[in-house]
């Protein structure tokens, strides 16, 4: 794959909130600048069609901000400020959008799966609060699917 800062051909690419590059651009320090929502997660994912996870991100900063929101979840965080949010409603549209998801369901012919899947899908888009995307993720887990 192609890194999209320094068009050089790698093996592996970065995965930060900041934008998606190459080992030698990121510790050159290379920064994406003020990265649009849809470039905050990479464009690619896995072999296989594999997300990857929150916590393969590597600023820290998605780490950071979804265990604000999973400790909201568990109780232990009054709220979750509203740019983490933002931040975790990307990483949840990121996720249910991997290839591997709909590819599974297909080959073993699980109908009911994919509709719901695709509903999955669609109302990723809407997350916008900590209690939207904890529902949200109910019915994520529901179907075997896990973003956190």
């Amino acid at each position: 794959m192609k890194c999209p800062k320094c068009g050089i051909d790698v093996d592996m690419l970065k995965f930060t909130t900041t934008g998606t590059m190459c080992r030698a651009c990121h510790q050159a320090g290379c920064s994406a600048g003020a990265a649009s929502p849809a470039q905050r997660m990479p464009a690619f994912y896995r072999p296989m069609g594999l997300p990857l996870f929150w916590r393969d991100e590597a600023s820290g900063e998605l780490a950071a901000v979804v265990e604000i929101f999973l400790k909201w979840v568990v109780g232990e965080a009054e709220s979750v400020p509203a740019a983490a949010m933002k931040l975790v409603c990307d990483y949840c549209v990121y996720f249910i959008h991997a290839p591997v998801w709909e590819h599974t369901f297909a080959k073993f012919e699980c109908e009911d799966y994919l509709a719901e899947l695709n509903q999955l899908k669609a109302r990723s888009k809407l997350l916008a609060s900590a209690e939207s995307v904890r529902r949200w993720n109910e019915e994520c887990l529901d179907l075997g699917v896990d973003p956190f």
